[in-house]
């Protein structure tokens, strides 16, 4: 019975409580269920006299996710030692009709609007398209002393370099480059304007071009790919090849840089960055494409059977008899 001393909280929580434990294996709950009840009724009442209403707040908490726990661990128990297959705790489900009428209706409600809602979004985005550009990049040349013929030798930075792509990578995406490119091509006022904005400044103009901008080596070659998506094509491509133009120009400014301050002979200036494919203004939009209309379906059938799911547990705890009730 309850105890109409507590508090008006302490005796909501524990009836709350006391539904709660309907949802475990009968078994469990004729073992455990009067002492766990009697043992959260004294938490209730030291959490209340302790800190209030916060205090009940912080042992819901814990008290959830040890029964969400729990009750999953104790079903599956009680279903291997019933030896009940998964189809028959299926048909069990839906042949039993407080279980299976709030989940379809919660299902139904749920995953239609999820799923329109997801397409919706994935249609309504405004089509991207790509552009890429592929170069071929390769380290300084050492000529060497008299006395060591050998670059390697001649000046350790001439050996061969194994984080060499991976660095020049780096620095295509770097923000002197890219503000070169910002600069160049007065992006903070175009890229704005794409979204019918006022000029950004050149922070905000890299921050947002760098999500726009992919560089990666070309897999089983020594080429770098420069992936550029915008919403224009031309855009696109332009913005690619001028980053390519402002990288091999880095790229001989800093020849030139070690030429003028190192004692070690560089070899004569040539083309260490060779455009092998500019970029080429993009034909077909890369969005929406299966991938993201297949995972905007799922998604929304995951939601629909989660809510399902939590619909029918609550209307079992709602429709529990009073015989299963533990008082």
């Amino acid at each position: 019975m309850p105890d109409y001393n507590d508090p008006r909280s302490v005796r909501v929580s524990v009836g709350i409580y006391e539904r709660l434990l309907t949802t475990y294996p009968a078994a469990f709950r004729k073992e455990y269920g009067q002492s766990m009840k009697q043992l959260f009724r004294d938490q209730c009442r030291d959490a209340w006299n302790e800190s209030g209403r916060v205090g009940m707040v912080f042992l819901w908490l814990r008290v959830l996710a040890d029964w969400a726990r729990t009750l999953v661990v104790e079903h599956l128990s009680n279903l291997n030692e019933r030896k009940f297959s998964f189809m028959n705790a299926l048909r069990s489900f839906t042949a039993n009709p407080r279980l299976r009428a709030p989940f379809l209706r919660v299902f139904l409600i749920v995953i239609i609007p999820a799923i329109a809602c997801s397409l919706l979004v994935v249609f309504a985005s405004p089509r991207i398209y790509s552009s890429t550009v592929r170069l071929e990049t390769h380290p300084f040349k050492f000529a060497g002393s008299p006395s060591s013929p050998d670059p390697a030798s001649a000046n350790p930075v001439a050996a061969s370099d194994p984080y060499f792509m991976i660095t020049q990578i780096k620095i295509i995406e770097s923000w002197h480059i890219l503000t070169s490119v910002i600069t160049d091509m007065h992006l903070n006022k175009i890229l704005p304007g794409q979204l019918g904005k006022k000029p950004w400044t050149i922070d905000e103009t890299y921050t947002y071009l760098a999500k726009m901008v992919n560089a990666e080596q070309t897999p089983m070659t020594g080429l770098i790919e420069i992936n550029v998506k915008n919403e224009s094509p031309i855009l696109a491509a332009n913005i690619a090849n001028k980053i390519a133009y402002w990288y091999k120009e880095d790229k001989k400014n800093q020849w030139r840089e070690l030429r003028n301050s190192s004692d070690i002979k560089l070899m004569p200036d040539s083309d260490f960055v060779v455009v092998r494919d500019p970029a080429r203004p993009g034909r077909k939009p890369i969005f929406p494409n299966p991938r993201i209309i297949t995972i905007s379906i799922l998604g929304g059938t995951l939601l629909a059977l989660i809510a399902g799911g939590i619909a029918a547990l609550f209307g079992m705890i709602s429709r529990a008899s009073p015989q299963r009730r533990i008082s």
